[in-house]
């Protein structure tokens, strides 16, 4: 028998097939989500999954933590079958990560994940494979001169630059900085205990790349174009993304 633990929130719990899911007669499914959550979850997605797990804390430790411990009691009660863990969530692939190599579990490790995970440290690897990358750096919410940093920073990228956290999604804390008095708005804003970068701003059509890669070699792949720019959200447009077809669809009503 099968165990896979899925790590997630309410939201991205609805994007499973859970149609599919309930066909799989030789897999066991639980689902970790924070309390807060467990009872909408037990509710509406209770027929796919039957057995969810509350999780008291609010860090992301604490979720690890809480975890861990869960998962240890079904792996002493399942002794001998096998266990994956996965996750749709993008504020938990770390967190995924880290409760696979606590148990030795296949997929990707801590290290893999954080190259997704970490905007910054995505950048430098894609760099040091010779790939254009926007220019960047570390933002250091320290800098005592905020005049003589905006200076460096836009003599480093130019203007207007981006400035967003390294670790956040869905554009969270993104902005686009045109003017000094943007800039240290910004700073003022700033969380202490996040970390934030910049990088050159870059202006064209955005587009989203998919893979799934099975020993070296890729066996599926896709290209999808966004309808808008994702800070367009912040303005109350949508933000879609089509694939070929879709894309000819969308462009011909929209002209």
């Amino acid at each position: 028998m099968k165990n896979v633990v899925i790590t997630s929130t309410y939201t991205k719990l609805s994007h499973y097939n859970r149609e599919q899911l309930s066909q799989m007669e030789d897999v066991n499914f639980f689902v970790i989500v924070r309390e807060s959550e467990r009872l909408s979850v037990e509710r509406d997605f209770g027929e796919t999954f039957p057995n969810v797990f509350g999780i008291q804390g609010t860090s992301e430790e604490e979720f690890f933590q809480e975890s861990k411990s869960y998962i240890s009691k079904l792996i002493t009660q399942k002794e001998g079958e096998s266990f994956y863990i996965v996750t749709m969530a993008e504020d938990l692939l770390l967190v995924a990560a880290r409760l696979r190599e606590a148990f030795n579990l296949t997929g990707m490790n801590f290290e893999q994940t954080y190259r997704f995970r970490n905007k910054g440290e995505m950048k430098n690897i894609l760099q040091k494979a010779n790939i254009r990358v926007p220019y960047f750096g570390k933002l250091e919410l320290s800098k005592p001169n905020h005049n003589i940093y905006f200076e460096e920073i836009v003599a480093e990228v130019g203007l207007p630059f981006i400035v967003k956290p390294t670790m956040m999604a869905c554009s969270n804390g993104v902005s686009k900085i045109e003017s000094f008095e943007a800039f240290t708005a910004y700073l003022d804003d700033a969380q202490p205990a996040v970390e934030y970068g910049y990088e050159e701003f870059i202006s064209g059509k955005l587009y989203h790349c998919d893979s799934i890669v099975s020993n070296g070699e890729v066996i599926f792949s896709s290209a999808c174009e966004y309808t808008n720019e994702n800070m367009h959200f912040q303005e109350g447009k949508s933000v879609k993304q089509f694939d070929e077809q879709q894309q000819k669809h969308y462009h011909t009503h929209q002209s």
